[in-house]
């Protein structure tokens, strides 16, 4: 089932859109099922945009779709397997930072985490790294949310060094993790807020996921 686009996911489609016809390339904005070359039919990217010298499939997600995403892997390694093909993300500024989480505090369980870390190792495998940082980032989010929900404490605030803080402060995480962490913020800033990551690196993730499998143990 299709998820249903946001205002400012669908605003954003269209502004990339109209980048890439801009370039020169052919582009189509929710292609059809018959529109997509057969190795992407099984998926529904926001937007294809093709010229001469390589094609490209996009996807929109806000933050929050983000994190309820578990098809960006899949859809990552069908682009990756098809030479003359490349896949790009893009991801919506995220919500004001002082709102509330407690809309979206049980998105992911214990098991929807433990399948989030298999996805993100598939990612660091083919090379998604920004792909990996934001979806890793659910993962650390998810994560310390249940625990929270575990020790009966409200987290008032969305935005990620409140959570890392919070969740040192209470001595969930260790200080270690703690300066961990703040390296994965900084990244994660960067990818959802649409700069460039040239510095982006595996071993950011890698950290992450080892924060993460150790305070699920």
């Amino acid at each position: 089932m299709v998820q249903r686009k946001t205002n400012r996911e669908r605003k954003r489609i269209t502004a990339i859109a109209r980048e890439y016809a801009e370039k020169g390339y052919d582009v189509n904005v929710s292609p059809n099922r018959d529109e997509l070359p057969e190795f992407l039919q099984s998926f529904r990217p926001d937007i294809i945009a093709t010229s001469y010298n390589e094609n490209v499939a996009v996807e929109v997600k806000a933050g929050k779709n983000l994190i309820k995403s578990p098809y960006l892997p899949k859809l990552a390694k069908a682009i990756e397997d098809n030479e003359g093909w490349r896949f790009e993300m893009v991801v919506t500024n995220p919500r004001r930072k002082n709102e509330p989480i407690e809309d979206d505090i049980d998105v992911l369980n214990k098991e929807d985490i433990i399948k989030r870390i298999d996805e993100i190792k598939h990612l660091l495998e083919i090379e998604q790294i920004e792909a990996a940082i934001l979806l890793g980032w659910s993962a650390i989010e998810g994560t310390l949310r249940l625990l929270a929900k575990r020790e009966r404490v409200k987290i008032k605030r969305r935005t990620p060094s409140y959570v890392a803080k919070k969740m040192l402060n209470l001595g969930i995480i260790t200080q270690e993790d703690h300066d961990a962490l703040h390296d994965a913020i900084e990244l994660r800033n960067s990818v959802i807020h649409g700069y460039k990551t040239a510095q982006a690196d595996s071993g950011v993730v890698v950290d992450m996921l080892a924060i993460v499998e150790g305070l699920l143990v």
